[in-house]
């Protein structure tokens, strides 16, 4: 059983989770198999690193979250997907900022297999250069 636990201002909340009824990207543990057989069916043949928005959705206002556990839970999910999915397949990965000045603020994740911290930096700092000189134009 693992728990999941968000202090509240007067409150503790605890919510309870048996592992093997969990669902990652529909798919649940027992037919996942181990992290390295998923990165295997995902082997970035050809590709030095894959790129994704680092969370699916702009940051939400505060007092929702406050004031619904429904509601903190739902967005904390939505804000981890896409950052756990590369931990689940044991990876590495970097967020860049890739918003323009004056809008929301935006990642941009460049991601890759487990142990390639230095292909993940490497193209990293070619992203950043490249938006860099996206934004001057």
């Amino acid at each position: 059983m693992c728990e999941f636990s968000r202090l509240s201002p007067g409150r503790s909340i605890r919510l309870g989770c048996h592992s093997g009824t969990f669902v990652v990207a529909g798919v649940t543990p027992e037919q996942r198999g181990s992290s390295a057989e998923v990165y295997d069916q995902f082997k970035l043949r050809g590709f030095d690193a894959m790129l994704s928005p680092t969370v699916p959705i702009v940051a939400p206002e505060i007092a929702p979250l406050v004031a619904s556990d429904d509601a903190f839970f739902a967005a904390n999910a939505a804000l981890l997907r896409n950052p756990s999915m590369v931990n689940l397949l044991d990876g590495c990965a970097l967020s860049l900022p890739c918003h323009r000045a004056g809008e929301m603020p935006v990642g941009l994740m460049v991601w890759s297999g487990a142990l390639a911290d230095d292909r993940v930096l490497s193209v990293g700092l070619g992203v950043e250069a490249a938006l860099r000189t996206a934004r001057a134009n």
